[in-house]
């Protein structure tokens, strides 16, 4: 196992915070980005999302939570993101997206 890689979970919680996460469903898959009140990750946190398998994985902030991208799901199998957290409850995610 490769130190800091987690598996797809749903939401995301502080200790995905700085990890890898390699999402290996064979279905699609939503990733919900949680309010500041639920999950306080400090802002400038990162966390890298992979593809492995062919369900596509898509991004939902729950309600309340703002996201800035120029897409909300992975492009395809092998492709990457990066959610960034840049205010309370505002994320940037950067990457392969549709």
């Amino acid at each position: 196992c490769v130190t800091g890689v987690q598996t797809c979970a749903l939401p995301i919680s502080l200790i995905d915070a700085g990890k890898y996460i390699n999402c290996t469903a064979g279905t699609a898959v939503t990733i919900t980005i949680p309010l500041n009140a639920t999950a306080a990750f400090p802002i400038s946190t990162e966390i890298d999302v992979w593809q492995d398998v062919a369900g596509v994985v898509s991004f939902v902030g729950a309600g309340g939570v703002t996201i800035h991208s120029v897409g909300l799901s992975l492009a395809a199998q092998y492709r990457a993101a990066t959610l960034k957290k840049v205010g309370t409850d505002t994320w940037h995610i950067i990457g392969a997206l549709v």
